[in-house]
């Protein structure tokens, strides 16, 4: 079991990764709790794991997360756009969310955060 203080130092070592452009790296706060994610390891520090990387996705396209470059997949986020596009019309939060990803990753300076 991780401590306090191992905790801290653990997002302290990725927000310094981050910083320095180490590919592969991100980080945002879910539900009040300071979440990171390495593209080899995974995610650490969800309260929800399961849709944790969702949530980076877009908090990062809204500026409400970090990351450095080569960090989330392209074919990821492209199945993510499809998912949220084939929702009911009346679904509104999920195609304004589809429309944000394609238009930062897809089309936009989010480029540099994807990896082949």
């Amino acid at each position: 079991m991780m401590t306090i203080q191992s905790i801290d130092h653990h997002h302290r070592a990725v927000r310094r990764r981050i910083i320095g452009d180490v590919p592969g790296w991100a980080q945002t706060e879910i539900a009040g709790i300071l979440v990171s994610y390495n593209r080899t390891e995974g995610i650490t520090g969800a309260p929800a794991p399961g849709n944790a990387l969702d949530v980076m996705l877009v908090d990062v396209a809204r500026d409400e997360g970090i990351a450095s470059p080569g960090t989330f997949s392209r074919s990821f986020v492209e199945r993510r756009i499809d998912d949220l596009r084939g929702r009911p019309v009346w679904a509104l939060k999920a195609h304004r969310q589809a429309h944000l990803l394609e238009a930062f990753y897809l089309n936009g300076d989010g480029s540099r955060y994807l990896y082949a």
